[in-house]
């Protein structure tokens, strides 16, 4: 997945440094909308993993208000 995305940035930044010549402002566009898939995978993931995070809490016996803490005093959450 990671590959997938790194390749999908360079091959963006290809096709923007292209269009750049002729309209600056479509490059710009491509740039917006690519930085905007990327974070929404990003956070698609991070809901997976923080799913699976409280499930451990859960059989751990652990509070989620704990790890709620944790998360915050990171800056995550």
């Amino acid at each position: 997945m990671i590959v997938q995305i790194v390749l999908a940035g360079l091959v963006t930044a290809m096709l923007s440094i292209l269009v750049r010549q002729y309209r600056p402002e479509h490059a710009m566009g491509i740039s917006i909308v690519f930085g905007i898939a990327v974070f929404a995978l990003a956070a698609v993931k991070f809901t997976a993993i923080f799913q699976d995070l409280y499930q451990l809490l859960q059989t751990a016996g652990i509070r989620q208000d704990y790890f709620s803490m944790l998360i915050k005093a990171v800056g995550i959450g």
